[in-house]
């Protein structure tokens, strides 16, 4: 049965007046995604609601259904349908975005519903101020990451260079083929010795890559072997709050791993919306390609769960040492030796590969006039975990 067959019985209320809105707005997590509202215009309450698309993109199918169902039972949202309600059809139905009027015109006018657009109907911005304000206590918490764009001293130039470098070591992903109880030690200096160093202050760092068990995608990154240790022996033996204070550690776990754009703060959302736009204007389905793009997300979590983003001289580190790892992962030799089967209660850990140590000359995409070294060691040290641990 279609829609227009399935709204054709359903009698027309000429003294009910609808309201129907799509709005950006913030999720627990403070993304930012398309939400609809169906209202009723006379008292403010919402008949329907639903995400409809994450990020940029509004689902006119997905609207039209959510009408036809809502006719069918106008049941306020946290009210059970019962017997006394009844399907009918508004007599109007009011939108404050032309775009979606017109979209929808054909539709309604067929089943009998007029339209009307309206700029910030009262009764919508009723039920949104109760639900931003609600949402407003969630996404004020410590979890809150940073925008990218906040980095102290970070430019719009130096994010597009980095972006590149991310996407190339995305598209590499050397976590394939090397598990995340793997370790590696990392050294950057510059080239050129006449100069001073700004990595020699940031030291040798220990990495594990994420990603093997198809999950989250990324580096872990710590100058502290011991950091690293924690986050990759932990079993349920432990003590987790024991665990989580060594892991993150004083300086706290740093990392930069990869997500969409709709799990980044909402200014970082904004400014990839317009580097787009503004790169892809001559293309229809530009909005669709930025929303399914995979971006970095590099932060530091602290002991109490908040969150911060890296500073500028370690944003520089990745932006050396991601192409170096895809480099030298792939010249890894196979350990004939490797087996994590090992059904002892305590086994040793046997590297996947064979022991190896380079250095990798790199001309960094955010400063391409200045050289680096990156000196990669593998493994980074010989583990011992328990057998639950290395299945």
């Amino acid at each position: 049965m279609d829609d227009i067959t399935k709204l054709s019985h359903l009698p027309l209320h000429k003294d009910k007046k609808w309201i129907v809105s799509y709005q950006k707005m913030k999720t627990l997590n403070t993304n930012e995604m398309w939400v609809l509202f169906i209202i009723s215009s006379h008292d403010s309450m919402m008949l329907a609601t639903k995400t409809i698309g994450e990020g940029l993109i509004r689902d006119f199918y997905a609207l039209k259904q959510l009408i036809v169902e809502t006719c069918l039972s106008p049941v306020p949202v946290g009210e059970v349908a019962g017997e006394h309600i009844k399907g009918y059809l508004p007599g109007i139905i009011q939108f404050d975005d032309n775009t979606v009027a017109l979209e929808m015109r054909d539709f309604l006018m067929e089943v009998g519903i007029s339209i009307e657009i309206v700029k910030d109907p009262e009764a919508l911005k009723a039920v949104v101020d109760r639900i931003t304000s609600l949402m407003a206590k969630f996404t004020t918490s410590k979890e809150h990451i940073p925008p990218l764009i906040s980095i102290p001293g970070i430019t719009t130039q130096f994010i597009d260079k980095f972006m590149d470098t991310t996407n190339s070591f995305y598209e590499s992903a050397p976590w394939k083929d090397v598990d995340n109880i793997q370790t590696f030690s990392i050294d950057v200096s510059l080239c050129d010795t006449t100069v001073d160093d700004p990595f020699a202050s940031f030291g040798i760092q220990y990495v594990v890559l994420m990603g093997f068990s198809g999950e989250e995608f990324g580096i872990v990154n710590s100058k502290h072997l011991s950091q690293i240790l924690s986050l990759i022996e932990y079993d349920d033996s432990v003590d987790f709050d024991e665990w989580t204070g060594k892991m993150m550690g004083a300086d706290g776990l740093h990392s930069l791993y990869f997500d969409k754009l709709t799990a980044l703060p909402i200014e970082d959302v904004k400014f990839f919306e317009k580097q787009f736009r503004e790169r892809m204007s001559n293309y229809p389905s530009a909005e669709k390609f930025v929303e399914s793009m995979i971006f970095p997300v590099p932060k530091v979590t602290l002991k109490e769960g908040e969150r911060k983003r890296p500073d500028l001289l370690e944003m520089k580190w990745y932006d050396c040492v991601m192409p170096a790892i895809s480099k030298f992962v792939s010249s890894l030799q196979p350990n004939p030796k490797f087996d994590l089967q090992n059904p002892d209660n305590m086994v040793t850990i046997v590297e996947q590969y064979l022991p190896q140590k380079e250095q990798i000359i790199v001309n960094p995409n955010t400063n391409n006039s200045c050289e680096v070294i990156v000196t990669i060691t593998y493994p980074a040290v010989k583990l011992y975990l328990c057998a639950q641990c290395a299945k």
